[in-house]
Parts: C-alpha cells; sequence; structure tokens
C-alpha cells in the first residue's frame, strides 16, 4: 500500500485506467472498504409545513367614493417586491395589473380618469 500526504493528512494511491480496466477490483475494493468503516447514517426526519394556501387568482376591489380599494392575495403576489415609489418599479406594478386584467376589471367597475386606486397604503390617480 502506497500512501502519499497531501496538506497533511495521507492518502493512498491506487493506480486505476479507466481504458484497460486495470486496477478496477483494487479500486472497487478498497471503496466497499471505505464505505464500511463510516459511521451509520443518520436518518432524514422529514419536515411537515403547510402548503401556501393563498388563492393567487382571488382580489378584491372596494370602491370608497372615487377610489378603487384593492387587495386580496393575488394582489399582495403582484405587489410582492415592489417599490411603489420607485418609477420603474412602479411602471412594473402596473404592467402586471395591466397584464393579469385586474385594469379591465377596474374599468368594468367604473374606473375613470382622475379616480384613485389604493393598494395598501400606497394611493396613485389613474390616467388613461
Amino acid at each position: 500500500d502506497e500512501f502519499k500526504k497531501v496538506y497533511g493528512k495521507d492518502y493512498k494511491i491506487l493506480p486505476f485506467s479507466a481504458a484497460t480496466r486495470q486496477g478496477e477490483k483494487e479500486l472497487l475494493g478498497a471503496i466497499v472498504e471505505t464505505l464500511s468503516k463510516l459511521p451509520p447514517v443518520e436518518p432524514i426526519l422529514e419536515e411537515c409545513f403547510e402548503i401556501d394556501k393563498r388563492d393567487l387568482t382571488n382580489y378584491q376591489i372596494v370602491k370608497d367614493g372615487s377610489t378603487f380599494v384593492l387587495r386580496g392575495d393575488k394582489i399582495d403576489e403582484i405587489i410582492r417586491g415592489v417599490n411603489l415609489s420607485d418609477y420603474e418599479s412602479f411602471s412594473y406594478f402596473q404592467r402586471r395589473l395591466k397584464d393579469e386584467g385586474v385594469m379591465d376589471r377596474l374599468l368594468t367597475e367604473g374606473l375613470k380618469e382622475g379616480d384613485f386606486i389604493r393598494v395598501g397604503s400606497f394611493e396613485f390617480e389613474y390616467f388613461d
């Protein structure tokens, strides 16, 4: 058995050729021997968790005077990670409202130019 010291540790060097398979039995024997010396495997305990029960298709529009209040799981998902005081982030938010059909529904509910839309504590005026 030839050992080589690398970074202060002894390593057993086994010659092996993938092309000719020379040294294959010795290599497999060394692997089996090494594996047999390992401590027993600890079972992995499963972690129980609740699957996200939010309804990402559900949202409500509540009219409060000339303000349309948006709330619900879908709105929370759209606004997640959005900074409404940043122009680019706000533009992204507006595109998502349009792409998800929220703007069409707001217009169906009577939204018109000059009305306000409120999401959480953020409120903005609608312009066509």
